[in-house]
């Protein structure tokens, strides 16, 4: 089954999901198809929440978009592993 949704090939979107005018891929809600939420939140793994509050209230607008109701940010210094 092909799911299609909006989708923006801009490599600025791709690469910096974070930035002010970056395509919003699922502004009615959550995605019809895992594979298109994975594919959302893998995109979002490229903001760099660590540095920016503006990229940490992005992620969490998108995240609440898509029916997450609770975010939280972590960074392992010992090993550099961050997540959301």
């Amino acid at each position: 089954m092909l799911t299609t949704f909006a989708y923006s090939a801009l490599k600025a979107d791709l690469y910096h999901p974070c930035h002010e005018h970056a395509a919003a891929y699922f502004p009615e809600g959550r995605p019809d198809t895992d594979a298109a939420l994975c594919a959302e939140l893998s995109r979002l793994v490229y903001c760099p929440f660590e540095g920016s509050t503006t990229c940490r209230q992005h992620i969490v607008r998108v995240l609440e978009a898509i029916g997450f109701s609770q975010t939280y940010f972590f960074t392992d210094a010992a090993t550099s592993i961050q997540g959301v």
